[in-house]
């Protein structure tokens, strides 16, 4: 996860992933939103609402809602 949540103003630090919380994932030009079913430090377990097809490796943009709107926060690697 990144430091502090990429475009606000103010600089707000970004949390860790919780459980049940939904989360925008974009791997190339797919986006779809998740629900965390497991959010640890280092990893975090996703189920999708649509699936996307991406590669082992491949990087992937993570979003939070924030204010009423998707903010990056991070990027993970699919394993």
């Amino acid at each position: 996860l990144l430091k502090r949540v990429v475009g606000l103003t103010e600089d707000i630090p970004v949390e860790n992933v919780k459980t049940n919380e939904p989360l925008m994932l974009s791997a190339g030009t797919a986006t779809t939103v998740g629900i965390v079913k497991s959010g640890r430090e280092e990893s975090a377990e996703v189920s999708l609402k649509i699936p996307i097809c991406a590669t082992k490796g491949q990087r992937i943009a993570i979003s939070r809602r924030i204010a009423g709107k998707w903010r990056l926060i991070g990027y993970g690697i699919i394993d």
